[in-house]
């Protein structure tokens, strides 16, 4: 397995959810006629703060995740970093979308917890 194997998945698997959630936006534009903003949309502007949200969470700790794979991190602690805090995020989009406030709320505590873990992982592994 490459060395940088986990940060490249996590990069291509928050890629997709980001342009998903873009997608999603360009979509509800078009069908709805809205070429700005959320046109006072409710339906548009949750999927804006989805796309928003996802973007702000995934930046910082997409760069957690390569100072674990440069600090050569155990393969244990970065996929589990990975994989669950895609998922995580993943059921806060879709709360946030779906209005389905349990799994927004799964997914907040959820990214905050990851967030933790990965900051006393780079504490640990890079420090």
């Amino acid at each position: 397995m490459p060395q940088y194997y986990w940060f490249h998945l996590y990069v291509a698997l928050h890629l997709f959810i980001a342009t998903a959630l873009a997608m999603r936006i360009s979509w509800l534009r078009i069908r709805l006629k809205i070429p700005n903003g959320d046109g006072k949309n409710i339906t548009v502007r949750k999927a804006i703060r989805a796309h928003g949200n996802s973007v702000e969470h995934a930046m910082l700790f997409g760069l957690g995740i390569l100072s674990l794979s440069i600090a050569s991190a155990p393969i244990p602690i970065l996929s589990s970093l990975v994989l669950g805090f895609t998922l995580i995020r993943i059921s806060h989009s879709y709360g946030m979308l779906s209005g389905r406030f349990n799994f927004r709320r799964l997914g907040a505590a959820g990214t905050y917890f990851f967030e933790l873990a990965a900051l006393i992982a780079i504490v640990s592994y890079c420090l």
